[in-house]
Formats: C-alpha cells, structure tokens, sequence
C-alpha cells in the first residue's frame, strides 16, 4: 500500500502548536538538521528516512545522525551533545520509550530555549504534547480498526499482544478496547500480553506463557508484523493452522509479512510519506516562522488471507 499525501485528507487531521516566541529564532544557519530514531536495522526506517532526506536535501541541508536502540539513556547523549554543540538548524526525533517516564523533557525544552525547533514523528512524550508537533499514524484508530475485522468476522474471544514501553503499544491496546467494548464484547485481560523492548526479541521463550493465556481464543490482535509473524510461526510449530484454527492481524505492512506461510490482515505505515511531512513540517517552522501542525495518519488496511469467518 503506497501512500499519497495529496490522497490523505479523507480521515487525516491536523492541529496547530505553537512554536516558543521567545525562542532564540536569530541564530546563525548551520545548514544542519539532527535526526534521532530508535533503530538503524528498522524495516520503517529506511523509507521514512528517504522522505526526510528528499526534502532537506531540496533545502540544502545536511542530516546528522543519531540512533537510540529505544535507550533513553542513549537519547539523553545525544541530546546532550546537541545542547552542548549548538550547531543544528532543527530536530527530528523519535520517542525512547515513550510509554515510560521520560529523563530527557529537560534536554527537549532547552534545546527549544536555544530556538531548535523540533518536530516528533510516530509518537511524542505526554509532557510535550502540545508544545512540538507530531506526525504520526492514528495508532488507537488502528488498534480499534484490527479488533473490528475480527468482530466483524465473528470473533469474540480475542486475544492481543502489545508493546509495553513504546506509546503506540497502549494506543493500539485503547483501540482494542474501544472496539470490543462498543461489541459488547468482555475485554479479559488473562489474553493481553504485554512485552517490552527485549522481551519482543525473544517471544518464543515465553510459549508456555503466550499458550497458556490465548487459550480459547480464536483470534489475536498483534502489535505489529514482526510479533503477528512470530506467533504464526509458533502456532504452526505447535500444529496449528493460521486462520482456521486462530486468526491474526499485524500493523506496518513490513516485508516479513510477505514471506510468511499465510500474510497477515495488516495496517500500512506512511514510511517515506511521514518523513516528507515530518521535514516539510519543520522546514515550514525553519524558514517561515510558521507553527508547527500536528499531522495524523488514518489507518490504511491490507487485507490478506489471516483472517477467517466464524458463526
């Protein structure tokens, strides 16, 4: 599913935030964007960041780079640094962490006080809300659109795997709730299974426990296409058939996807089109004072073959 920015306005949405006043907005050009993003090896990454670099490069700015590993420790260094050096245009960063307390509010505000103007992409601290823009899927709409097409297939017994340290694994997880709430449906949480970070490298040592609590469960909202692929593997594994015995959703549209024994009902990600909008966002605070737009994503299923009707 390839996205179209001119095609978005249907179900998509934007909010101004104001950008400081009394930021230091006369300081000298560096020609110089940072980007801070979780993960190098990320399948999302390498589209999303062809977007920014498409439009910073038609500005005629550099990118400096910087990657996390969803380690607010390692956001702080780089934040730091970015403080410390004062030599950025501009900011585009990425949540570490995102649904725990942050360390790092401090280092965002300062670099605001220098007059950095900073745009947030899939996901922003709850502190800075309002105060930096955010571009993003809708991911509580996607939480709640893959809990409706198992409804909607006759599903009622529906388990969920969710992320527990990223901000989208509880806005899917809302949506998931709003959907099984609106059906009348018990939200039983024995069947939500929540991972972290590590934790999602290594599901399969926790197939007892996963077994254990999908039990009776004939379908499974999972957090995205890496974790829907690995319970598919391991259901396979232990004999059983992927829809017929258990139906599954992901999130991302990721390549995984493709290569699996049965392609998972999915959400395509904006990738490449997010990160235009990202960096014509802040390109628009940079050069035309202007403030910055909360710019949301409305959910864009593929619907595959992982899903399957029941009476």
């Amino acid at each position: 599913m390839e996205f179209d920015e001119e095609m978005q306005g249907k179900g998509d949405s934007m909010n101004t935030v104001d950008f400081s006043a009394s930021s230091d907005r006369n300081r000298e050009r560096t020609r110089r964007i940072a980007v801070i993003s979780t993960y190098v090896d990320g399948y999302i990454f390498s589209h999303l960041m062809r977007g920014i670099e498409n439009i910073l490069s038609e500005n005629d700015y550099a990118i400096q780079m910087s990657f996390t590993n969803n380690s607010p420790s390692r956001e702080r260094k780089a934040l730091s640094l970015l403080v410390k050096t004062g030599d950025i245009d501009g900011l585009i960063t990425q949540t570490s962490c995102g649904a725990l307390p942050s360390l790092n509010i401090d280092l965002y505000r300062e670099l605001q006080k220098q007059g950095v103007p900073i745009v947030f992409f899939d996901s922003i601290y709850p502190e800075l809300k309002g105060e930096m823009p955010l571009i993003t899927p809708d991911d509580r709409a996607i939480g709640r659109e893959a809990a409706k097409f198992l409804i909607d297939a006759g599903h009622k017994k529906i388990g969920a795997l969710f992320k527990l340290d990223d901000i989208q694994g509880h806005l899917r997880f809302a949506g998931y709730q709003d959907a099984l709430t609106e059906a009348g449906l018990e939200v039983d949480t024995k069947r939500i299974i929540w991972f972290d970070s590590y934790a999602a490298q290594h599901l399969e040592s926790r197939w007892e426990e996963i077994s254990e609590r999908l039990e009776g469960c004939t379908a499974v909202e999972c957090y995205n296409d890496e974790v829907g692929g690995t319970l598919e593997r391991l259901l396979i594994d232990k004999g059983k058939s992927v829809p017929y015995d258990i139906s599954l959703t992901g999130v991302d549209d990721a390549p995984i996807n493709r290569d699996l024994p049965v392609p998972l009902t999915t959400f395509a990600h904006p990738k490449d089109v997010l990160g235009r909008k990202a960096a014509e966002t802040l390109m628009e605070m940079i050069n035309e004072n202007k403030p910055g737009e909360d710019y949301t994503y409305a959910p864009e299923p593929v619907v595959r073959e992982s899903i399957k009707k029941i009476s």
